[in-house]
């Protein structure tokens, strides 16, 4: 008869890595044939409405979010890898990504609202001190791709109703950013499907 393993053997096995819980860009694209649930768009409609800085009043308005919102989900996605690669927390990298807004060189008291962005989430805090404490992070990953990070980052507070600041606001931001990128996914396909176009079919939904 075989025996159980012991506590020790069952204490040497291996352990699993941390599984990486972002979505890859091509999961939140349905496919072409496959039907849009229409009460999940209804549901997601508002939501993601109250959630953009501009307001969609054209299919063009449409077709320019869909482009920005893969691209910062693709973001996401890069700065995660970045920060297996380099096992620094995407946190960090992400706080040096700030430090090179060009916000960030000005006085905290003095900053204000950028563009449609209000002051309270404009303003960028100074965390160079912070961040020379973790080491010298250009070295480690680089500073084109550093570099490469700030448009986007950029582009993502100037469309996503969060203050995009510190670990958590990133937090939230990744998962608005993902969910925006879903949802307007998702209603290009339901809008293929009825032979309209995408802002047609968001009409339809407000409508509702």
């Amino acid at each position: 008869p075989s025996q159980k393993p012991s506590q020790n053997e069952l204490n040497d096995e291996p352990k699993s890595e941390p599984k990486d819980e972002s979505v890859p860009l091509t999961k939140l694209q349905p496919a072409l044939h496959q039907e849009v649930d229409e009460t999940w768009l209804l549901q997601r409609q508002l939501e993601v409405e109250l959630s953009l800085r501009k307001q969609i009043c054209s299919n063009e308005d449409i077709l320019q979010l869909a482009t920005s919102f893969e691209s910062f989900v693709v973001f996401f996605d890069e700065l995660r890898s970045l920060s297996a690669s380099s096992h620094i927390p995407t946190g960090v990298i992400f706080q040096e990504v700030l430090s090179r807004l060009p916000e960030s060189n000005l006085d905290f008291d003095v900053q204000g609202g950028v563009g449609d962005i209000p002051m309270h989430q404009a303003k960028v805090l100074d965390r160079r001190p912070r961040l020379d404490d973790a080491g010298n992070i250009e070295q480690q990953v680089g500073a084109e791709k550093l570099n490469q990070f700030v448009q986007p980052v950029q582009g993502l507070r100037a469309l996503v109703r969060v203050k995009v600041e510190d670990h958590n606001d990133l937090c939230m931001a990744e998962e608005a950013a993902k969910a925006t990128a879903q949802f307007l996914a998702g209603l290009s396909n339901y809008a293929t499907q009825k032979g309209q176009t995408a802002y047609q079919a968001l009409e339809d939904l407000r409508a509702f």
